[in-house]
């Protein structure tokens, strides 16, 4: 699948294009949180011709969820640019935020900003994993409560929002899990992140019986390493002892990433940012790590550098160090590294990324593919069935 275009998504310099009659409904309809609020008291009253309940009504998976036959059709007829223009309506009414305001600003390729040792994947990566998760909604997956739980996941992971992005994701699953959920109704209580409210994520994950996004992320990308390890393109090594970067869990700065003579020479400033971004989530980081050193011939004498160490269990690990404040160390990690492996990581992590944004859905698409040691399949674990 030909990856879109950065400009196929809404960003912050520009609304959506303007080829539908989507963007005619939404003309001048920004702020979604005050006119939500005008319909709600004046509803059954609300005029039918107002530019809020239009755009209700092109974005019909939302307002038609009551009836089964409707709903399927209203999916039948959207694309992964209405899907992309819902997930944004949607954003907008959750924050009251206006359209130019909602989308995440990262490092030129990477859409997003860290959130809770997350890093927003690449644009390209985002914009393939709605196309092929709308794609799979329509044609492959049939239980609205496994749609339910994709779209929640994939929002979730994608994070393409500056705010609001768990309320997103859960406003989206209740759309498909829920016949008579309504955006504007008693039900609609994800306005807040109140802490105390019915909004709440941890409530809401009990609620649903759904896993935490970050241990459906841990399960996506170990079964992408394995497709790594089969594939020859990860030393076997790394599929019998932990190897993982030297880097804090959790909310943390950017990483200083030592770069060699040639890199801080060749690489302008733009890209050096990137390569800073490039590693830090450490699961997909490790991977293309040790990739990169495979490729270059390097794993065996990074590991020989690197003693060997046990954790308390006995199960043997090693941490490679690739910061600036860890100079020597780092040094022997990036030898001989020029500008260009730089760029050829950075182009690694983003494929690494799309495998696992793939990895999810196919989940979802071959169900039974994909079944943990007591015999349940990854879907139903992931949807609480």
């Amino acid at each position: 699948m030909k990856l879109f275009h950065r400009e196929s998504l809404p960003n912050n310099d520009s609304p959506p294009e303007e080829e539908s009659s989507w963007s005619s409904a939404m003309e001048g309809v920004d702020d979604f949180s005050t006119h939500m609020a005008k319909m709600k008291t004046e509803r059954p009253q609300a005029q039918e011709t107002s530019k809020t309940q239009r755009a209700l009504e092109i974005i019909g998976v939302v307002e038609s969820r009551g009836d089964e036959k409707n709903f399927e059709e209203d999916l039948a007829n959207l694309d992964a640019k209405d899907a992309v223009r819902i997930l944004d309506f949607v954003n907008g009414t959750l924050t009251g935020k206006k359209r130019d305001q909602r989308r995440a600003r990262g490092y030129g390729v990477w859409s997003g900003a860290e959130i809770h040792g997350h890093l927003s994947p690449a644009s390209e990566v985002q914009a393939t994993a709605i196309e092929e998760t709308w794609d799979a909604i329509k044609n492959d997956i049939n239980d609205n409560r496994k749609r339910a739980a994709l779209v929640y996941y994939m929002t979730n992971h994608l994070h393409l929002f500056k705010d609001g992005n768990g309320r997103t994701s859960r406003v989206m699953y209740e759309v498909f899990s829920k016949r008579d959920f309504q955006i504007v109704g008693s039900d609609f209580h994800h306005l807040t992140d109140n802490q105390d409210e019915v909004g709440n994520g941890e409530r809401f994950l009990e609620k649903n019986n759904l896993r935490y996004p970050s241990e459906v992320g841990k399960m996506t990308i170990d079964l992408v390493k394995q497709d790594l390890l089969r594939s020859s393109k990860l030393p076997d090594k790394m599929g019998k002892m932990n190897v993982y970067l030297n880097l804090p869990d959790g909310e943390r700065p950017m990483p200083d990433v030592f770069l060699t003579d040639d890199a801080e020479n060749n690489l302008d400033y733009f890209e050096k940012k990137v390569v800073q971004n490039a590693f830090f989530e450490k699961p997909i980081a490790t991977l293309a790590l040790g990739m990169m050193l495979e490729k270059k011939n390097r794993f065996d004498s990074i590991m020989r550098y690197y003693a060997e160490k046990e954790n308390p269990r006995g199960e043997k690990y090693a941490v490679f160090d690739i910061e600036k404040k860890d100079e020597w160390n780092a040094e022997e990690t990036f030898y001989g590294w020029k500008a260009d492996d730089y760029r050829e990581y950075c182009d690694i992590v983003k494929n690494i990324q799309l495998q696992q944004a793939r990895k999810m859905i196919d989940i979802f698409k071959h169900e039974d593919k994909y079944k943990m040691p007591n015999g349940k399949t990854y879907a139903d674990y992931f949807s609480g069935l």
